[in-house]
């Protein structure tokens, strides 16, 4: 059997994936650390492991996306875009939409059954419509990242943010503190903020349809309150698909 190496070199995260034929052998997710190139052949050999392969001569290809692309040696270098579009039809190739969220970036996808890109579109410089606007307003409201998605599962959703900037929806959150506002209420606000960014970005690449059904790829697409949030501004189904921040 064919194997290849898929490798996503990320601000925060080192990532990749090991394909046989149709399946996903193995998959490992690290912190990058700042020697980026030793990272990558940890990754590899440890992928490699997984996966019960004899060494790494059993790898056929290696391609690799990212900020850091260059650090996985003899890769082929693919754009984000193009990843994005082939892994979601990999997925669910009848979803036709594909949303990914990173650290500090965040960008749309249409696509067909074949992973070929029809429009795509990429998130403007502000951190609002990223991971790190989570992160900031965890900071906010001083709890960790994880206790902020569970905070907003358990608001109701009547309170609205705003803000369309990391530093005015900070401000605006210790406004809500100050008048006595629930932490529920003010988590779930801003993930329905960073929902509604988000469904901006996604309507831009639908090609003027209704949308239906859409892949959140990254790591946000295990989290159930964004999940849920993004539901509610598009009013459709977010596709469920296994290991989405390996997508």
């Amino acid at each position: 059997m064919v194997v290849f190496m898929g490798v996503d070199v990320g601000a925060r995260f080192l990532k990749g994936v090991l394909v046989e034929g149709d399946t996903v052998s193995a998959g490992l997710s690290l912190p990058c650390p700042a020697d980026v190139g030793e990272a990558v052949k940890e990754l590899r050999e440890r992928l490699v492991k997984d996966a019960g392969l004899e060494g790494e001569e059993a790898i056929s290809g290696v391609a690799a996306v990212g900020v850091v692309r260059e650090a996985a040696k003899g890769a082929s270098y693919v754009s984000v875009v193009t990843a994005l579009a082939k892994g979601a039809a990999f997925a669910a190739p009848d979803a036709g939409l594909v949303l990914d969220i990173g650290a500090e970036s965040a960008s749309a996808v249409r696509y067909d059954a074949g992973g070929r890109v029809l429009d795509f579109a990429m998130a403007d410089k502000c951190a609002a419509g990223t991971g790190v606007f989570l992160e900031a307003m965890a900071r906010a409201l001083d709890v960790e990242q994880g206790e902020l998605a569970e905070l907003a599962l358990r608001g109701s959703g009547r309170v609205k943010i705003g803000a369309q900037c990391v530093v005015f929806a900070e401000s605006e959150v210790v406004g809500l503190i100050h008048a006595g506002v629930r932490r529920e209420e003010i988590a779930a606000a801003l993930y329905q903020a960073l929902a509604a960014k988000s469904a901006s970005l996604l309507h831009r690449v639908c090609g003027g349809g209704r949308i239906r059904r859409v892949v959140v790829a990254g790591g946000l697409g295990c989290d159930r309150a964004f999940v849920g949030a993004l539901e509610r501004s598009l009013g459709c189904e977010v596709v469920a698909v296994e290991r989405p921040h390996m997508v």
